[in-house]
C-alpha cells in the first residue's frame, strides 16, 4: 500500500470568487525577468477570506483565538471523513440531514467533517457567491451535542453563511467560534475529487500565518491509502 494525496482547496487568482461578489483580488508584477529584471516578483492584495480559507473565532468573538495562536498539530485532523448532503440554491443543511443513521456512525469519532453538497459545479458563476447553500445554526448544535471529537468542518461552497440568508449564517459562525470548545470551519474547498466511500487517512489545512488575523487563506490536503504508486494533485 502506498499514500497518495488529493488536494482539496483551490489557488487563488484574480478570478476567485468572493463572498456576494465583494471586493477584489490583485495580482500585479513588480519585477518581469522578460522586460529585462534579473527576477520576477509580484504584489498580491486579497481579503483574508478569499478562496479556500479557514476560520477562527477572531472573525467572531473579540476575545477568540486568531490564526497564529493556534499550534500548527491544531491544523491536523486524523479522522475526517466526507459526508454528501446535496443542496441546492440558497438550501440550508438542517440537523435533520445528519441523522440518518448512516451518517450518525460515520460522524461519530470524527475530528473533521467535509461536507459535499455538489454546488463547487457552479464555481465561476454568479449563482455560486449570490445563491450558495449554508449551514444552519441548528445544525452547528447538532454536530457540537452529538460528535463530541469534532474540531472542524469544510464545505464545497463559498461559504457556511448562505448569501440568501446572512442573518441564519451569522448565527452558524457564532454557534461554531464563539461557543467552546470552538469548531472551526474552512470554506470554499475543492471536494470534486472526492465522495463518501473514500476513506482519508489524515487532513493537513496549513493556514497562511500572518499575525494578527481572524482566519486565512489555507493549502489543505488530504492522505488516503491506495495501491496506486501515482500522485494525484
Amino acid at each position: 500500500m502506498t499514500e497518495i494525496l488529493i488536494l482539496l482547496s483551490h489557488c487563488i487568482s484574480e478570478n476567485t470568487p468572493l463572498y456576494g461578489g465583494q471586493g477584489k483580488i490583485s495580482i500585479s508584477r513588480d519585477k518581469n525577468i522578460s522586460k529585462g529584471d534579473s527576477c520576477n516578483t509580484f504584489t498580491i492584495a486579497f481579503q483574508n477570506h478569499s478562496g479556500t480559507h479557514i476560520d477562527c473565532p477572531y472573525h467572531f468573538d473579540k476575545e477568540g483565538k486568531k490564526t497564529c495562536d493556534y499550534t500548527i498539530s491544531d491544523f491536523i485532523f486524523e479522522k475526517p471523513v466526507i459526508v454528501e448532503i446535496k443542496k441546492n440554491v440558497g438550501e440550508l443543511i438542517m440537523p435533520s440531514d445528519f441523522e440518518k443513521k448512516t451518517l450518525t456512525k460515520k460522524c461519530q469519532k470524527a475530528d473533521l467533517i467535509l461536507i459535499k453538497t455538489g454546488f463547487e459545479k457552479n464555481r465561476g458563476t454568479e449563482e455560486y457567491f449570490f445563491k450558495n447553500p449554508g449551514v444552519s445554526a441548528e445544525a452547528i448544535r447538532y454536530i457540537r451535542s452529538n460528535f463530541d471529537n469534532v474540531r472542524a468542518i469544510g464545505i464545497d461552497a463559498i461559504s457556511i453563511s448562505s448569501f440568501m440568508h446572512r442573518e441564519e449564517g451569522r448565527r452558524a459562525h457564532c454557534a461554531a467560534l464563539k461557543e467552546r470548545p470552538e469548531i472551526l470551519l474552512i470554506e470554499d474547498m475543492c471536494l470534486s475529487k472526492v465522495n463518501s466511500s473514500i476513506k482519508l487517512r489524515k487532513v493537513y489545512c496549513i493556514p497562511l500565518l500572518i499575525n494578527e488575523v481572524d482566519s486565512a487563506p489555507v493549502t489543505i490536503f488530504a492522505e488516503k491509502k491506495t495501491k496506486s504508486k501515482s500522485i494525484q494533485d
